[in-house]
């Protein structure tokens, strides 16, 4: 049943910053849920107000209020915990007593239902600014909901003052950005051999009704060597969804001397499996099977995350591993460039320990490289979504010295990795992140990337007042960074583009109600985003 709760501020005489909820039904519309069923029953013979500790409560649901008929009362579209369709519920009665008298279980059922594996949250919010409200649809559990093609989009086509939706799309906000699902773990390699890094990202897994999908995309460099852009190739590089391998981690190298890089992969089950690359010297990579499973037996430990680097340099690659612990494994290359032999020497490699304070786990991820001084710099990615910062001696001994457990303030929120190569051709490194959402991320530096303190993260802007109603002020520091600002609505339109040399202070009072995004642009490239609620 559905509790009513009436903001009684105004008769109990307080201010305006005060609210003051009384209880005063228990069986708001005369319905039930049960759980059990799609459907709602309709005409329930209500207790009234009961105690939730006594009778007990319905584990979850999600509901959306409007007034879909424009009788001046409330509607419901609902959610249900055990269910993945909404239901429309239509109120019967007035503005002062409510009674559901009709249900849509399909809803909506004059256009394209709403169908996901379970818990969709329905909202109500102008996506397009057309002064009329939309419906959005996304899931409300994690981890056992659609991870990818997850934000149903329903555009209210109603010529008057009811609602009737009409699908859109099921992707809203993201149908342009990279998105593998859950977890993404992505590293540069140039597949088909013509001088371009493209994009491999392994992942959790496409969330399946109950299982997860777990493959490897390619996003395909299809620029130039000054200006990259990437297409998506395909969500299943190499067949690798029917191994059944669970959170791949990519990897690249020659480990069979031909002069051409092999594949190595990550798994959630500690293992690394090898793929032999079987195409020519000069041609595009082509990984038909998997050649080694449990390659040389070699098992750090759950999610494993290699990355193949000469730490000795003895011209032989060495491989070093993360692994749910949050700690790295060092295997060194005790063979030949043909016949490699990975020992394991140390299984808590340089004292790194990605965890943060009260976590048992880390999920370390590693990228060792060399800056342009020539000293080693190791960056760790770590489920708690920061980017770790080492500095190992030449020799690599002892406990590596952590520069910084957030490095360039960089947060993924979970699960994060780092790739550092030059992609744009400028002898500076851009950095590419992954994260749990799935998606990545790109960060350019300005100026020669030496170390931390090159690296161009400490902007702040801040925008006031927001919401905003009319006028809206800048503060940023360093004063000079930024030359101009775009502001573009939530559909990605450019609306207007304002320069900042005199302009601290900007008019938006031209603006439609809604959210808007502020680019913040250098003369480099360099770009900071912002969002704006217009009034």
């Amino acid at each position: 049943v559905v509790d009513y709760f009436e903001n009684m501020r105004i008769e109990n005489g307080f201010d305006c910053d005060t609210v003051y909820f009384e209880h005063l039904e228990g069986c708001w519309g005369n319905f039930f849920e049960s759980g059990l069923a799609k459907a709602v029953e309709l005409d329930f013979a209500c207790k009234g107000i009961v105690s939730k500790t006594e009778d007990g409560v319905h584990a979850g649901s999600t509901f959306a209020c409007y007034d879909e008929d424009a009788d001046e009362d409330i509607d419901l579209i609902l959610g249900d915990l055990a269910f993945g369709n909404l239901n429309r519920l239509l109120n019967g009665g007035d503005k002062t007593i409510a009674n559901i008298v009709e249900q849509d279980t399909a809803f909506p059922a004059y256009d394209i239902t709403y169908e996901e594996d379970i818990f969709p949250a329905p909202f109500l919010i102008d996506i397009d600014n057309d002064h009329k409200k939309d419906l959005l649809v996304s899931p409300n559990k994690q981890n056992i909901s659609e991870n990818f093609k997850n934000v149903a989009f329903y555009k209210n086509v109603s010529a008057d003052d009811t609602y009737t939706f009409a699908f859109q799309e099921d992707s809203l906000f993201v149908s342009d950005m990279v998105d593998v699902g859950e977890g993404s773990r992505p590293v540069f390699f140039d597949h088909n051999n013509d001088g371009l890094m493209d994009i491999f990202i392994g992942n959790n897994g496409y969330y399946n009704s109950g299982d997860f999908i777990t493959a490897l995309a390619l996003y395909e460099n299809t620029g130039t060597e000054s200006d990259p852009e990437f297409t998506l190739i395909t969500r299943d590089y190499a067949g690798l969804s029917l191994y059944g391998f669970g959170n791949i981690a990519p990897a690249f190298t020659d480990l069979d001397g031909d002069g051409d890089e092999d594949m190595l992969v990550g798994t959630n089950e500690g293992h690394v499996q090898f793929f032999m690359n079987t195409a020519s010297a000069g041609s595009s990579a082509s990984f038909p099977s998997l050649t080694i499973a449990n390659y040389q037996g070699i098992d750090p430990g759950i999610s494993t995350t290699p990355q193949f680097v000469d730490v000795n340099e003895d011209g032989l690659v060495d491989l070093i591993t993360g692994e749910q612990n949050g700690n790295l494994n060092y295997y060194e290359n005790t063979g030949s460039a043909a016949a490699p032999l990975f020992s394991l020497m140390d299984e808590l490699w340089g004292g790194v320990d990605v965890r943060i304070v009260g976590s048992t786990t880390g999920h370390s991820v590693p990228f060792l490289t060399k800056n342009n001084a020539g000293g080693w710099e190791l960056y760790v990615g770590s489920e708690s979504g920061t980017i770790f910062l080492y500095t190992p001696p030449s020799d690599f001994s002892g406990t590596f010295p952590k520069i910084t457990s957030t490095f360039s303030n960089i947060d993924e929120g979970s699960f994060s990795s780092a790739q550092f190569f030059d992609i744009t051709g400028d002898d500076t490194a851009e950095l590419l992140t992954g994260n749990y959402r799935g998606g990545i991320s790109l960060y350019r530096a300005e100026g020669t990337f030496v170390a931390i303190e090159n690296f161009t993260t400490s902007v702040q802007i801040d925008i006031y007042p927001n919401p905003v109603i009319n006028e809206i002020s800048f503060s940023i520091y360093p004063p000079n960074v930024f030359r101009a600002i775009k502001i573009f609505d939530i559909t990605g339109k450019q609306i207007k583009e304002h320069t900042l040399d005199t302009e601290r202070t900007i008019d938006v009072s031209y603006l439609h109600t809604g959210i808007y995004i502020l680019q913040f642009t250098s003369d480099t490239g360099f770009s900071v985003i912002k969002k704006m609620v217009k009034l």
